[in-house]
């Protein structure tokens, strides 16, 4: 059985929260998702999966991280249109987190 180690996921969840990462198209002063993206694939790249990054715009970016391993590979994508807490809530659960 999976267990979701949740003092980890409610670290996650604080930092990402933390992150200022609003739309530059919103705010063009606001800094975009380039620093929550970054967060997000080194804390993926940390579990060991693979980790992409796209920046389909300035300030856009979108990135992609691939789980591997003996079960059927997760693949979890965060982009610019996903709240924060469901990236973070994926991120954990696609990786497997345990305690």
């Amino acid at each position: 059985m999976l267990s979701i180690d949740t003092g980890y996921v409610t670290r996650v969840l604080q930092d990402l929260v933390r992150i200022n990462s609003v739309n530059p198209v919103l705010d063009p002063a606001a800094p975009g998702e380039r620093a929550i993206a970054e967060y997000v694939g080194e804390a993926m790249s940390a579990l060991g999966a693979d980790v992409r990054y796209h920046e389909p715009k300035a300030g856009r970016v979108s990135v992609v991280a691939t789980l591997g391993g003996s079960a059927p590979r997760w693949t979890w994508s965060a982009c610019p249109s996903r709240s924060q807490a469901s990236c973070a809530t994926a991120a954990c659960t696609a990786a497997g987190r345990s305690t």
